[in-house]
């Protein structure tokens, strides 16, 4: 549907601009009293009334436009708050599983009178469910979506996640989809880096001050790259052009925002600090 209004919008000032470049060229023929059309006042108000028409509808185009970008905002928004309805439905589903098979050697365990190992399996399991237990709160729920699903993701496949949150996150609701979009590339690019090194680690750092929010975005890599010297080429990407495509998201996103984007490999660690600036965030006007 924003399709065909835009394709409206862009034959409408088509139209507009042939419109007013007849009316000004008759008017300045008009003046200089050159090749007069018959009836050339009518004319003149005829197309006159055509452009004016034109402008009313153009209006409302452009309102249309605007309520198609409101509701393609939610859509997104939406599909992300269901996508993590969807991880937090198959983690349950894991874990009910696991659950039966650990309550099943735990079982076991108790009528063999084996308490002690049974004491010892018990303290193992709880250790190991509490370091699957990662809390997400930013005080940004779509962002809170975004960064647990990619956590459950990488954890999959894997990964050692840590992640810390220093304070609360705020962001006009017409901006939460590119921070989405800077944050996503970014985690999708640490997880598949972490993938192609036996030293499979994550770490995401928030931070808040006065004047920015910084996020920090550190990983593993494959040391046998030398990045620091393939990130002296501008857009070298070492998974293809997907990650090329990422990173150039990112840095014309941040640029949008009016922020900063480091980039560093620090032993094994690649580092990512993105600074947006507060004021940029948080006005909706």
């Amino acid at each position: 549907m924003s399709k065909n209004y835009y394709l409206s919008a862009i034959i409408m000032f088509a139209v507009q601009l042939i419109l007013l470049a007849m009316l000004i060229n008759n008017m300045l023929m008009g003046r200089f009293d050159f090749f007069q059309p018959f009836k050339g006042e009518m004319i003149e108000l005829f197309v006159g009334i055509a452009v004016f028409g034109l402008n009313i509808g153009a209006i409302f185009i452009i309102r249309n436009l605007y309520t198609s970008s409101i509701r393609s905002q939610r859509f997104k928004i939406d599909m992300l708050k269901f996508k993590h309805i969807e991880e937090q439905n198959r983690i349950y589903r894991q874990h009910r599983h696991d659950l039966n098979n650990h309550l099943s050697i735990i079982s076991g365990l108790a009528e063999l009178g084996e308490l002690e190992r049974l004491r010892n399996y018990l303290s193992s399991y709880v250790a190991a469910f509490n370091r699957s237990i990662v809390t997400v709160d930013t005080g940004l729920q779509e962002l809170d979506v975004l960064i647990y699903t990619k956590i459950s993701e990488a954890t999959t496949k894997g990964v050692d996640v840590s992640f810390s949150c220093h304070s609360t996150v705020t962001c006009c609701q017409k901006y939460i989809i590119s921070l989405i979009t800077i944050l996503s590339n970014a985690l999708d690019n640490a997880i598949e880096a972490c993938e192609k090194t036996s030293e499979k680690e994550l770490d995401i750092k928030i931070k808040v001050d006065p004047v920015d929010y910084t996020f920090i975005i550190s990983n593993t890599y494959d040391r046998s790259i030398d990045l620091e010297k393939k990130l002296a080429i501008e857009g070298y990407s070492s998974k293809g052009n997907r990650r090329g495509e990422g990173l150039s998201i990112i840095k014309k996103t941040v640029n949008y925002f009016e922020g900063e984007y480091q980039i560093k490999t620090d032993n094994g660690w690649f580092f990512l600090v993105i600074e947006l600036p507060k004021h940029r965030l948080e006005e909706c006007i």
